[in-house]
């Protein structure tokens, strides 16, 4: 946002040093391509929400969440704290009109316009060793307060960096399944990313960061070396590894890098291609209903749009085999054919 666009004018009882501070103030956040905010009432003007309400979102954001757990692959499960669609609009605002005007590493690979797994994984095509790591606890040990620090570093003030973060947060830290979580989590590693990245480029390693996964790649390399600089830089951080997630991965192996197989090439694993296969096999033999009361599920209408989503996925990975965007074709038509839609 250009200086010159803003609109500022001030009572005549203002002090000229005053007005001097609040120009600074204003030129320093626009400077950054960012939009100035000097109060939650202003703020308030800019997003079109009553203060009144942006203040009861901030000092109770507990009260505008929906909270529940999600399986994990590996087990157990992962809870989602999803905000309402009056704090989720406020949080797409600053986002999209914030955040996403704040430059990140290029390592950094999630949460970013235009990339998402496909070109994170293609990063590590072909490569003789592959080491895995991830975060304990990611968006949980992002603080309040370090969010605090990131508005404060882009040159808000106080009150309104503070204000900013319990926008942001939940519980005293980041929720996953808030719209500013993923941006707010890379701006946070930016630093880390850099450090990491320059140790890399010095060994002439491949290095990516796909929110908590961090998947470095290469001729055969020192990896005690690497999980003792990543625990050293997390450490800064106020993060930690977790053990049971860190993988060293060889050729002999399947190399899978946030869910792809990049052994040779970027591809979708054997165990999930072969389910969906079957699964579309049996909607096509018995319909949705039939495929339903053979595996014991209730929820025909469910149970198709996951096989949509997953053909969609597959399609969009596999985009040179035109069989998988045939069969999301077909499901699509069986869907219409079934529910009318």
């Amino acid at each position: 946002m250009k200086l010159e666009t803003l609109e500022i004018s001030f009572t005549e009882k203002v002090k000229e040093a005053h007005k001097a501070a609040v120009l600074s103030y204003i030129a320093n956040i626009a400077s950054k391509g960012l939009p100035p905010v000097l109060s939650v009432e202003h703020f308030s003007m800019l997003i079109g929400v009553r203060a009144e309400s942006l203040y009861e979102m901030s000092n109770g954001p507990q009260h505008f969440y929906r909270s529940f757990d999600l399986p994990k692959k590996s087990g157990g499960t992962r809870r989602i704290d999803a905000p309402l669609p009056s704090l989720h609009f406020v949080q797409r605002w600053i986002l999209d009109n914030m955040l996403s005007n704040v430059a990140l590493h290029g390592a950094a690979k999630a949460y970013r316009k235009g990339v998402g797994i496909k070109e994170n994984a293609r990063f590590h095509r072909s490569q003789p060793l592959l080491l895995k790591m991830d975060v304990k606890n990611f968006f949980g040990s992002i603080t309040e307060r370090q969010v605090v620090s990131i508005f404060l570093k882009l040159g808000y003030s106080k009150k309104v960096s503070t204000f900013l973060a319990k926008l942001c947060c939940l519980n005293g830290s980041l929720p996953q399944g808030a719209a500013t979580s993923g941006y707010l989590s890379n701006i946070y590693l930016t630093h880390f990313d850099e450090v990491v990245f320059a140790k890399c480029k010095a060994d002439k390693i491949r290095y990516t960061r796909y929110a908590d996964d961090m998947t470095f790649s290469g001729p055969d390399f020192n990896v005690e070396n690497y999980l003792k600089l990543v625990s050293k830089e997390l450490g800064k951080l106020k993060l930690s590894l977790n053990p049971k997630k860190t993988r060293v991965l060889k050729p002999n192996n399947q190399q899978i890098v946030t869910g792809l197989v990049v052994n040779e090439k970027v591809s979708v694993p054997r165990e999930y291609l072969r389910s969906l296969k079957q699964d579309c096999y049996f909607i096509h033999k018995f319909g949705i209903y039939g495929h339903c009361r053979q595996i014991e599920n209730a929820n025909p209408r469910s149970t198709l749009e996951q096989v949509i989503g997953r053909l969609s996925y597959v399609s969009n990975i596999l985009s040179k085999d035109k069989r998988w965007a045939d069969l999301h074709g077909s499901m699509m038509a069986h869907r219409k054919e079934t529910f009318g839609y």
